[in-house]
């Protein structure tokens, strides 16, 4: 079960997540995936996201970008296929783990 804390604390990242990227140009896309989007999210629910961008290497390389967005420490960091994997703990101990790749398409942003 999932806390109003909780709740709280990801809703906060989603939106601060959410501000960070409409100030990038070079993020394309950026979305939620897994259980907090599918609404299958529990206490120790991992927050998911895709992220999107014309300059992968950038996210993938160095850590500035997220201390910048929330703070915390890189836990992990995995390739999986066109999508790195970066799996960071913030200081409350929620994770987020970024899913970073390279926008094949140059269409406009939503």
């Amino acid at each position: 079960m999932v806390t109003d804390s909780r709740l709280d604390e990801v809703e906060t990242l989603l939106q601060r997540v959410s501000r960070w990227a409409e100030q990038r140009s070079d993020v394309r896309a950026l979305g939620l995936v897994g259980s907090w989007a599918g609404g299958a999210s529990d206490l120790d629910s991992d927050v998911d996201v895709v992220l999107l961008t014309d300059m992968p290497s950038y996210y993938i390389e160095r850590d500035d970008w997220f201390n910048a967005l929330e703070g915390g420490h890189l836990v992990r960091m995995l390739p999986w296929g066109a999508i790195t994997q970066r799996r960071f703990r913030l200081p409350g101990g929620l994770e987020v783990e970024f899913g970073v790749g390279a926008c094949l398409g140059r269409g406009r942003r939503a």
